[in-house]
């Protein structure tokens, strides 16, 4: 159309149990490489009992793309916020699984 690249992004999580109802999960981007290396931060907003609540990874990492790292005993929605480095910005949400 107007000669920018349009790509699917998409989040996933990786969860495990630490103690009785508690879990410790990493949330990150899961999206092709050419997407990925568009990427220069994801901002994660976590349900609003974590303070701080918003956290800004710019660091892609060595494992999984802009991971985040957290605990606790409850799913919830994350809202995560995608800037490129071309300055555009996609939202998007995801659904913390403990499985």
């Amino acid at each position: 159309r107007d000669g920018q690249q349009v790509f699917r992004l998409s989040a996933g999580n990786t969860a495990r149990p630490v103690a009785q109802n508690k879990w410790e999960w990493t949330l990150f981007m899961d999206a092709p490489e050419e997407a990925l290396s568009l990427i220069s931060c994801v901002e994660y907003t976590l349900h609003p009992t974590f303070r701080p609540n918003v956290f800004r990874v710019c660091d892609r990492g060595t494992g999984r793309a802009f991971e985040l790292k957290g605990n606790g005993y409850g799913t919830f929605r994350v809202r995560i916020r995608v800037f490129t480095k071309d300055n555009r910005q996609y939202q998007l949400f995801h659904d913390l699984k403990f499985r």
